[in-house]
């Protein structure tokens, strides 16, 4: 988001933050502040595998962005 190149666990809580408000969630309710963070805490733990706090695009293991010439 701040064009870094890596990810955050404020960057990642934020903007799932925004996606879970446009879709209607009570993102200021308790039980949900406690759920989201637990799953962003497990996206870092799976995803963070040197533990450095952000991560690349190179430590994702989801799928990725490809770009093909021809689309």
């Amino acid at each position: 988001m701040n064009g870094d190149k890596v990810l955050s666990k404020k960057e990642v809580s934020e903007y799932m933050k925004e996606q879970a408000s446009a879709q209607g969630m009570p993102t200021y309710d308790k039980k949900w502040k406690k759920h989201h963070k637990m799953v962003v805490t497990n996206i870092f733990e799976h995803e963070d595998t040197d533990e450095d706090g952000v991560m690349s695009h190179d430590k994702f293991s989801g799928p990725k962005m490809t770009y093909h010439d021809e689309l």
